[in-house]
């Protein structure tokens, strides 16, 4: 069984498209779609596991300078764990980008690390 949140947030589609692809990424979701023009994304996450149903999807719909969050999610409480990330990065948004964007370079410089061929002496 599956249930659906419905969120308002003062800011622009974007954002919310963003900040709930960072919530489900935290999640370590796997994407099958993003679009932001249609305002949909579907994701499975595979952390929450025990539930048959494991899909997410989230629309959102743009109103003037606000937009809605429509989120379909297994349960109510994964439903709000998953709201609660998508607020945080919402307010956060510049930090967790900064953030992202370190954990991003510490990715490439680990793998220049690893890439460099050992030389026998």
């Amino acid at each position: 069984m599956s249930v659906t949140e419905i969120r308002a947030f003062p800011v622009n589609s974007t954002v919310v498209m963003r900040s709930t692809l960072f919530a489900l990424a935290n999640l370590g979701a796997t994407l099958q779609t993003y679009n932001e023009d249609s305002g949909v994304i579907v994701a499975t996450v595979s952390r929450w596991l025990g539930l048959q149903r494991q899909e997410v999807v989230a629309r959102v719909r743009s109103f003037e300078q606000t937009c809605q969050l429509e989120l379909d999610a297994p349960d109510v409480e994964k439903a709000r764990e998953l709201l609660q990330l998508i607020a945080t990065y919402v307010r956060d948004g510049g930090r967790v980008q900064a953030n992202a964007t370190m954990q991003w370079v510490d990715l490439q410089l680990s793998l220049i690390h690893i890439s460099e061929p050992t030389r026998p002496y």
